[in-house]
């Protein structure tokens, strides 16, 4: 199902509007009901040009990765980060994730972004693990990346470049995303589970406390939620976390 809000936009453009939300409640697999968004509208202008400028700021170095502790509730013990990709646009300031990575998402900018989410956040994990500092690292993988054939070699080479071992990140997916293309990479995961990669799934943005895929995906783990209080440490931290 996919509304149009309500506006002053003629017949022509809400009918435009009305496929922008079609196409998004296909992609989500059509059991959502969808309200246009501007996000979702690649060909709008304003999304245009900054999805321009998001390729622009991927292949000029101009974003950076936060790091979000993971601690143990018991002890208090930092176990791991999470890598986070932000964006200080110079005119624009701070864009928050849920504007950008959906554009990426759907501007197919999505697999060069998180190549260098991955590529920054391995140099950091290897410069820690260097100064003495074994905490794990997390990084969010879209299944556009995993399922692009090519991902999950990627991975294991940058891993080992760099003398770490594959237990040392644990690839992060959207349940919902997983859901819904779990057939189209569980081949992907599996190799990734074999190659002693941990595997989690991210349950946070619906909240469930059951897992909604099939219970044969080679998973390593699962996060219910986000803690609403939880802050990304700044940028690129100088020593071990």
């Amino acid at each position: 199902l996919t509304i149009v809000p309500v506006s002053d936009a003629s017949f022509e453009e809400a009918m435009r509007q009305a496929d922008v939300a079609m196409y998004e409640a296909k992609r989500r697999g059509g059991d959502e009901v969808v309200l246009y968004s501007a996000v979702s509208d690649v060909n709008r202008p304003a999304t245009l040009v900054l999805s321009g400028e998001l390729r622009a700021a991927i292949e000029n170095d101009e974003l950076w990765v936060a790091y979000q502790p993971i601690v143990e509730v018991a002890s208090g013990l930092c176990l791991g980060l999470e890598a986070l990709a932000r964006w200080d646009h110079p005119q624009r300031g701070s864009i928050p994730p849920d504007e950008f990575i959906p554009l990426a998402e759907r501007s197919g900018l999505i697999r060069p972004l998180g190549l260098w989410v991955l590529e920054r956040a391995l140099a950091d994990l290897g410069h820690w693990r260097t100064a003495g500092n074994p905490a794990g690292l997390s990084v969010n993988v879209s299944m556009r990346q995993l399922g692009d054939g090519s991902f999950v070699d990627t991975l294991l080479t940058s891993l080992g470049n760099r003398g770490l071992p594959p237990s040392a990140l644990t690839v992060e997916i959207t349940e919902s995303a997983l859901v819904r293309e779990a057939s189209r990479v569980i081949g992907e995961l599996a190799t990734l589970r074999a190659a002693v990669v941990p595997v989690s799934s991210d349950a946070s943005a619906t909240g469930s406390t059951a897992p909604a895929y099939p219970p044969h995906l080679p998973l390593t783990a699962r996060q219910i939620a986000r803690s609403p209080s939880a802050h990304a440490l700044p940028r690129r931290p100088p020593g071990p976390p």
